[in-house]
């Protein structure tokens, strides 16, 4: 028989009265504001645009977010954290909040269902990332940044595990998004080519490629066919050369 557990609330801090971040969520709440400062001095936001922001955690962030007059949309994941978001800006007309898993999100959707935007009209996300899964969300943002003109991403560099209250250093990335790509390919393929290509960093791309499955079929004919060294390795190559890469395996697979 299946067990039904009922979740426990999450205890405030004793000294400040506030949620403790949650080890098993990946929590790393904003404090510093000057770092905030600086987070929303790089968004240029202009009021009335819309705003997605994910984790937004006890909220220290969004107060600048909503005081700068976008329309700010929270994707949460902590249920304990949602209804104290909803509670601090209850006052706020430009604020909404969901519990939500951003790695299951359609973006597109979710603005639609929000009416803060057009359909067509691209807006800014900001995300505070987990580090266990910085590289599935970045991955589900990429696939869908049509939706968006600029990510601004936190990305912890280090995370001291398993000791009490780790400390952790972040960098920020911020992604200006085209409106229009020039370059055409297949992002399936190309998302698993460079997989392959980084699978041993140590060894040379015609190296990892022969021992990919996917990609080992003439896989010298097929180098030399987009002009990529065979002796280069993965973090040498540039983005065209991945994309001409891809093409030339597309190419391929049609013939076969």
């Amino acid at each position: 028989m299946a067990e039904s557990r009922t979740p426990m609330k999450k205890k405030p801090n004793l000294k400040t009265g506030k949620p403790f971040a949650k080890k098993s969520l990946g929590q790393n709440f904003l404090t510093d504001q000057n770092f905030i400062e600086r987070i929303v001095a790089e968004l240029e936001i202009e009021p009335g645009e819309t705003i997605i922001e994910i984790g937004p955690g006890r909220g220290a962030l969004t107060e600048h977010l909503v005081a700068s007059g976008a329309n700010v949309v929270a994707v949460e994941l902590d249920r304990n954290l949602v209804p104290l978001l909803r509670d601090k800006f209850r006052d706020n007309s430009n604020f909404q909040v969901f519990e939500l898993d951003a790695l299951h999100v359609d973006f597109e959707k979710l603005l639609i269902s929000t009416e803060t935007t057009g359909e067509s009209k691209r807006v800014k996300l900001i995300a505070n990332l987990p580090y266990y899964i910085s590289t599935a969300i970045l991955q589900k943002l990429i696939e869908q940044r049509k939706s968006f003109s600029k990510l601004i991403l936190m990305l912890q560099r280090e995370v001291v595990d398993r000791i009490s209250a780790p400390k952790v250093w972040s960098s920020i990335v911020s992604l200006e998004i085209p409106a229009e790509e020039s370059a055409q390919f297949d992002e399936k393929l190309f998302r698993e080519l460079v997989s392959a290509g980084f699978r041993q960093k140590r060894k040379t791309l015609l190296n990892n490629l022969k021992n990919s499955e996917e990609f080992n079929y003439k896989v010298g004919e097929t180098l030399e066919n987009a002009n990529v060294l065979p002796d280069s390795r993965a973090e040498n190559l540039t983005i065209e050369e991945w994309i001409r890469l891809t093409n030339e395996y597309h190419r391929t697979r049609k013939k076969l």
